[in-house]
């Protein structure tokens, strides 16, 4: 028989609270899933835009000073998202109605306006480095791959010979973020900064 004395007890649930308090929470475990679920989250409602123009003056957002037209503006006046005149010898872009929805905010903002053709998808986790503090915050850089989801169906001929076209036609993309660990979770950096 064996005999367990106070001092034995208490040695090991003191062993056992230290254990426990020296692992961290939920929180701090760093892994694929962890980081794919933080982004899928910060993605969910983020768009694939792409500055088109200049800042809008009178109405236009580009000026082709030649009467030679430019093929990405073209396509969206094709599709009845840009119009297209001549004045003098050269040619004016302008925004229509058509376009205010495919706009980031529905419109076009102060800067030049920003056409959105797709939603953005996190589809997966290539590799992130060990959490790190820097300046009072645990910082991990992640590096992963996008998919374009809804794409709209004119975004293969505005974006022809672009970067964003293989993206279109359905090559994943890798991306890279600093993910910073809050008390909600992990989150992109650049979150903090909005």
């Amino acid at each position: 028989m064996m005999r367990t004395t106070s001092l034995g007890i208490v040695s090991v649930s003191l062993f056992s609270l230290l254990i426990v308090s020296c692992s961290g929470g939920p929180d701090d475990k760093v892994s694929d899933d962890v980081f794919l679920q933080a982004l899928r989250d910060s993605y969910v409602d983020r768009k694939a835009c792409s500055q088109i123009g200049t800042r809008p003056r009178d109405g236009v957002i580009a000026q082709a000073p030649s009467i030679r037209p430019n093929p990405q503006l073209d396509a969206l006046v094709e599709q009845g998202l840009l119009t297209r005149r001549q004045d003098g010898i050269g040619l004016n872009y302008s925004l229509t109605d058509a376009i205010r929805p495919y706009l980031k905010n529905g419109q076009s903002s102060e800067g030049a306006p920003n056409l959105c053709f797709a939603d953005i998808e996190v589809t997966g986790i290539i590799g992130f480095t060990e959490p790190t503090e820097t300046f009072g915050s645990t910082v991990s850089n992640v590096r992963f791959i996008t998919a374009l989801t809804d794409i709209e169906p004119w975004a293969a001929d505005v974006f022809a010979g672009t970067d964003y076209l293989p993206w279109i036609q359905g090559e994943p993309r890798e991306v890279a973020t600093d993910m910073v660990l809050t008390s909600g979770g992990w989150i992109p950096q650049s979150e903090l900064q909005q």
